[in-house]
This record gives structure tokens, C-alpha cells and sequence, in this order.
């Protein structure tokens, strides 16, 4: 029996909502370590209690395993759509690799119900030959980012989408780790490397990050930071994931790589050695970027420069999820991609339409993320909070005529007086208005996700006065 918490019976409830309304494609989206496999499992439980019939899809070997843990400590039995696994088409719940599920699709019977895990890959055109053959069936996608790797969004494939909590709200209420962020002074610079699909290409990267300076830079901040930590390792190609391991183990530290080109059996082994402790730093290119719950990993390691914030958000969130005894996460940037994206923490507008594109011209919105001279540790906001250093271009306040450091109090009464702000107008223009005077991008899109808000919560079975798709968990809504 699944028992959920608070916060996933408030999605739970939205997603029931969602199909209630009549709409069969519904997109839940929540941070790493949320619980989407909790929630999924629960749904599942009530479905296969109403005798529906269940397809829950995914595309690596890893992923499918973690989602029947989920099916199975709902006390469901379920069958496999896998190579190598024997298929029970009696059984009502199916968990399906979409790689083996699209040749086998005509054999199966359709399901009343399909559950898509790291929905930002089901625009490709595996997963629509799938889809297309079901057009009764409802669909849920579960993902921490509804965009896919280029920023393009998912409007093409659900009717609307459900938020969950951010991630400063997890973290605030103990559901995430708190992550501490550390970068070299310089990290490499990516001027000039072409992009592919909306990515730099990675044999171009791989010239400037697979050298000895940068390699001796990994293992030295690991074991400065956060050494005998789990840690993974996202590297730009299988030989600079190989060399890192390398380094790893010359240090003295177990390290192993991973890689999706090893048999099932190999890689199984790899991950248990990993969870027990035996191995140390895990190196991989993509393999471990989603879909390995793996609670003890204290530190993320990103060697890997990307364009790509779903990409980013991905690989930070490995190190997030609680565990006993677990304190913090550690991020160890030396891809300069916390500059490039922001931190786990920063307030990000999810939309179905995708990453908002940059006219012709127009300069990259800047990231307000810091770092600090004296001990390398990135982060957002006044001084360092490792070391108190202040920054340049640190935040001040006037005070008499002068200029002085904003203290923590301060920074406590600005956040009081802008809920102020925002209790006291009540008015969708005035929210807009209010929007437009802190500088925000989007005022209107803010305004209206805020009466949304506090009309559900006044109303929670009626409809938005608004009509915006979009719903926010967190009752602070900010831009």
C-alpha cells in the first residue's frame, strides 16, 4: 500500500481533475525526488481496482526496474514487455520499453490507461507510432522537465499540465537535500564550439574538456569538497568518461563507468556495487542523466557544457533525494553550466509551449548566480554563505545616505513586504501592474497563474476565472 504525501495527493487530486474535465492527456510535472513513481503507483492501485487495464512505458532498462518497484509496493502484479522477459498479456499492468513495445504494439491489447515516464522524450516518432495506436486510451505523462533537450515544449502531445512543488519548496521542507554549489575559478570556455539539435556537439567539447588540467581539476575538488561521497559524473563521450574513472581510481577513489553499449547484466552489477558502497564516482554520458534513484549520492559532478536546462536540471537532480543521515548535495560545476542555467533552486515558468525563444538580437536573460572569490562556492542572493564574503556587485540596501550590506533580516522584511504587495492587490490589472513594476518578463502570464491559484483555493472543483491551463502547488507565487 502506497500512502502519499500531502503535497502528491494535492497533484493526485489535479491529475483526477484534469481527466475529469474530459482531457486524455495529462502532464504532471514535478522535481527530482518529488515522487512521481509514488504517485504513478497509486494510480495504478485505483485503476487496476476499477479492472482497467494499464501500460506503463519507459525507454531504459534501469527506468522500467525503479518503476516496478513502484507497481509492486502497490501490491501489483504486473507483466513485462521486454527482450528477454516473458509477457503474461492476462495481467492488467504491463510495464513496456518502448523500443521492444513498438514491435510487438499490434499484439497487445490496448489499454485503458498509459503512463509515460521522462515524458520529454515521447515527440519522437517511436512513441507516436505507439500512442497512435490507442486514441481511446487516456494518457499521463510524469517528468521533472516538460521540455525536451532543445527547450521546445510538449503542447503537440498533452492537452495540459499539472505543477508540482519547486524544488526551493522540497528543499525548504526537508523533502530534498539542500544542495552547496562549488566551481574552479575558470571554467572552460565554449566560445566558438558549433551546436547540433540545439546542443554543442560533443567531439567539439570533447577537445576542450577531456584534457589533464580539467580531469586533475575533477578529482582534486571531489576530494576537497566531498570526499568518500557517492558521486556521479556526466561526461561528454564514452573515452572522457573512461579517463575520469581513470583518474578516479590513480587517486585512490573505487570509480567505475557506465555506459548504454554494456549487456543489462554488467551495468545491473555496476549500480549495485554503486548503492553498497563498493564504488565511489560513477562516469557516464547520459546513462545516469535520468532515471537512477539512487537516495545516498551526496555529489553531482558536471563535466558536461549544455544548452540545455532540462539537460542541467537533470543531472543535478541525482544528487538531491534524501537518505538517511544525508545533510546536503553537492554540485562540483566545472562546465560552467550553473552561469549558463541557474540552480536547482531558481523559480523557473514551466510551460507545455516550451522555453521562450530569443528574437534575433536579443541577449541570453541573465542568471542571477554568483561566485565567490575566496572559496569557489556558486549561489544566489547577498554574501557567500560559506565564508560570508561579499561579492562584487553585491545586493546593498541605503540606509541615512550610505551604502550598506543587506542583512539577512533585511532580506526577511523585503520578502514580508512583497507578500504585502501581492495580498493587496486583488485585481487581475493590479497584479499585472505590480508584475510590470518588479521587472518581471511575463507579468500578465504571472498575474493570471496567481488568480488561478487563489481561485482554487476558495473554489477547489470550478473552473479558473482566468481559463490558463497551467496550476502551481506552491502557495508563494513568484517570478
Amino acid at each position: 500500500m502506497i500512502t502519499l504525501r500531502d503535497y502528491q495527493q494535492t497533484q493526485l487530486d489535479k491529475v483526477r481533475a484534469e481527466f475529469a474535465k474530459g482531457h486524455r492527456r495529462v502532464l504532471l510535472q514535478a522535481p527530482t525526488g518529488a515522487g512521481k513513481g509514488a504517485i504513478a503507483g497509486y494510480i495504478v492501485q485505483s485503476a487496476t481496482d476499477r479492472s482497467k487495464r494499464v501500460m506503463i512505458i519507459a525507454h531504459r532498462a534501469e527506468i522500467l526496474d525503479q518503476l516496478s518497484g513502484h507497481v509492486k509496493s502497490a501490491g501489483i502484479e504486473h507483466s513485462w514487455i521486454q527482450a528477454g522477459k516473458p509477457t503474461n498479456q492476462l495481467r492488467t499492468v504491463q510495464i513496456a520499453s518502448i523500443q521492444t513495445l513498438v514491435r510487438r504494439v499490434d499484439q497487445i491489447t490496448p489499454p485503458d490507461l498509459v503512463i509515460l515516464d521522462e515524458t520529454h522524450h515521447c515527440v519522437s516518432a517511436t512513441y507516436k507510432a505507439v500512442l497512435s495506436r490507442w486514441p481511446l486510451a487516456k494518457v499521463l505523462g510524469l517528468t521533472a522537465t516538460p521540455w525536451r533537450l532543445d527547450g521546445s515544449g510538449l503542447k503537440s502531445e498533452f492537452d495540459v499540465m499539472v505543477l508540482g512543488p519547486t524544488s526551493e519548496w522540497l528543499i525548504d521542507n526537508g523533502f530534498l537535500a539542500r544542495p552547496v554549489y562549488y566551481a574552479p575559478p575558470k571554467t572552460v570556455d565554449v566560445t566558438g564550439v558549433k551546436t547540433r539539435c540545439g546542443d554543442y556537439i560533443s567531439n567539439e567539447l570533447e577537445t576542450l574538456i577531456d584534457t589533464p588540467t580539467v580531469t586533475g581539476n575533477a578529482v582534486e575538488h571531489y576530494l576537497r569538497a566531498c570526499s568518500g561521497e557517492k558521486a556521479v559524473a556526466f561526461c561528454v563521450s564514452l573515452k572522457h568518461s573512461q579517463h575520469i574513472c581513470d583518474a578516479f581510481n590513480a587517486s585512490g577513489v573505487t570509480a567505475s563507468t557506465i555506459d548504454g553499449e554494456m549487456d543489462r547484466e554488467r551495468r545491473k552489477r555496476i549500480m549495485e556495487q554503486f548503492r553498497n558502497g563498493e564504488i565511489k564516482v560513477l562516469t557516464s554520458v547520459d546513462l545516469i542523466g535520468e532515471g537512477v534513484d539512487v537516495p545516498s549520492v551526496g555529489a553531482a559532478i558536471l563535466l558536461r557544457p549544455t544548452k540545455s536546462l532540462t539537460l542541467h536540471l537533470q543531472q543535478i537532480g541525482r544528487a538531491l533525494r534524501m537518505s538517511p543521515g544525508k545533510e546536503r548535495a553537492v554540485i562540483l560545476d566545472h562546465a560552467g553550466n550553473l552561469k549558463r542555467h541557474g540552480l536547482a533552486e531558481t523559480v523557473r515558468e514551466w510551460t507545455l509551449e516550451g522555453q521562450p525563444k530569443r528574437k534575433r538580437g536579443e541577449q541570453e536573460e541573465r542568471i542571477d548566480v554568483k561566485q565567490c572569490k575566496k572559496c569557489y562556492m556558486v549561489f544566489q542572493g547577498g554574501r557567500c554563505p560559506n565564508c560570508q564574503t561579499a561579492p562584487e556587485g553585491r545586493e546593498v540596501n541605503a540606509v541615512g545616505g550610505q551604502l550598506v550590506q543587506l542583512t539577512e533580516e533585511d532580506k526577511i522584511a523585503l520578502k514580508v513586504q512583497r507578500k504585502a504587495e501581492q495580498k493587496n492587490a486583488r485585481s487581475l490589472d493590479d497584479l499585472i501592474a505590480l508584475g510590470k513594476s518588479r521587472g518581471y518578463k511575463y507579468p500578465r502570464q504571472w498575474a493570471e497563474r496567481l488568480m488561478k491559484y487563489r481561485h482554487e483555493r476558495k473554489h477547489p472543483t470550478s473552473k479558473s476565472p482566468t481559463g490558463v491551463g497551467e496550476t502551481s502547488e506552491h502557495p508563494v507565487i513568484s517570478q
